[in-house]
């Protein structure tokens, strides 16, 4: 079956992981999958940290990262025309029997192609309007606007979370079409063998015990807290030391804080690194955390900790309850609280043995339930049993 794979967004970090997950595992099952966004990336085949860039993607990089707000979402909707012509055209030349969509604010584009087609129509909702964001909206009311038009008449909604579901259904999504698909792993990723040692000797760190996170650093992943509470956590276990594995905004601002603690000699920020070298970082970890969350999104990272075996602590929100469960896959602390967060950390430093018995539990759980190639299944499982397409066309 010839699928073709919309999306707005960069094609690069944790969406570059989302969508390639899922595409390689649609094409993992057999498929042919063709791309269309506006820098005609292919992520399947481009790295997380930079895209090569030239004519257009320079000016839509620019546009994207220097443009007042208000006039970057006019240019999202006015970005309907664009896609529209180049959606038509990848249809002519592939001739496809499904079009699956990353969701982005204002686009519907690849709904009013699928109308004019009656070619089926799948939308990854990862996001609604409204809600916290790296870029926060000016226009809310508008996009909610979109987004009752973009979710009645999408004929399968997939999505992360309860939460993020019940919204959907709010604005205008039929609930019978829409299916919970959390994040997952690329099992061709992190099923390699990787050895801690040299890595660990690289970094000078080959007799400590490491607290680590991966990701952007930003609000709110509240890594503020995470420093505070490791400040207190290296007074009981001065072996310790707290892993950043990842670059942001917010980087001078924890390296201050990180001296106003007087943790800075046993305090790293890595900067950003290419996915394919995560499995390398995580494996250097002792304990992975989840410093917070929030209640409709599914962190890669905990299904990255829990590929890799670690012991992990992250925060009691839906989404990670949903799979971790509290002293049998990790441990899970009051979302927002320094004391609970302290108190579960305390825990596993003090008994790691005990406790590492949570990462071989969530590694279990982890390859059975949560890949890719299993979530791509279960999607075109749930596009055929809502007979969209025939199960001839989703085995060719």
């Amino acid at each position: 079956m010839n699928i073709i794979y919309h999306f707005r967004v960069k094609g690069v970090g944790p969406e570059r992981v989302h969508i390639a997950g899922i595409a390689g595992a649609l094409e993992n099952l057999g498929h042919q999958v063709y791309f269309v966004s506006p820098t005609d990336i292919n992520p399947l085949k481009t790295g997380d940290i930079a895209v090569q860039k030239g004519g257009m993607r320079n000016v839509m990089y620019f546009l994207a990262d220097k443009m007042p707000q208000v006039f970057f979402e006019s240019m999202e909707i006015l970005y309907n025309i664009m896609v529209i012509k180049k959606l038509k055209l990848k249809i002519a030349k592939t001739r496809p029997q499904l079009i699956y969509e990353r969701y982005s604010f204002f686009c519907v584009a690849g709904i009013y192609i699928s109308r004019k087609t009656n070619i089926p129509f799948v939308l990854e909702v990862n996001e609604v309007a409204g809600f916290d964001r790296v870029r926060p909206q000016q226009m809310v009311k508008l996009s909610k606007m979109f987004e009752r038009y973009i979710f009645s008449h999408a004929d399968v909604i997939i999505t992360v979370s309860e939460f993020l579901k019940n919204q959907i259904v709010q604005r205008g999504g039929k609930k019978e079409s829409i299916l919970i698909v959390p994040n997952g792993i690329d099992i061709n990723v992190f099923n390699k063998q990787v050895s801690p040692d040299s890595l660990k000797h690289k970094l000078g760190v080959s007799d400590s015990i490491i607290i680590g996170f991966v990701g952007y650093l930003i609000h709110w992943h509240r890594l503020d807290m995470l420093m505070e509470v490791y400040a207190k956590i290296r007074l009981k276990f001065p072996t310790t030391k707290l892993f950043f594995v990842g670059d942001g905004v917010l980087r001078n601002d924890l390296e201050i804080q990180a001296k106003s603690l007087g943790i800075e000699s046993d305090f790293i920020i890595t900067g950003r690194i290419d996915h394919s070298d995560v499995p390398n970082y995580i494996n250097i970890f002792d304990v992975a955390v989840i410093p917070n969350s929030n209640e409709y999104r599914s962190p890669i990272k905990m299904f990255e900790y829990m590929a890799m075996g670690k012991a992990i602590v992250a925060p009691d929100q839906p989404p990670i309850k949903a799979v971790l469960r509290d002293g049998v896959e990790g441990a899970v602390f009051q979302n927002g609280n320094a004391d609970s967060l302290y108190s579960k950390l305390e825990l596993i430093l003090e008994d790691h043995e005990f406790c590492s018995n949570f990462g071989k539990k969530a590694q279990e759980l982890v390859y059975s339930r949560y890949t890719w190639d299993i979530h791509a299944k279960t999607i075109l499982d749930f596009v055929l049993n809502n007979k969209l397409i025939k199960k001839t066309e989703t085995e060719s």
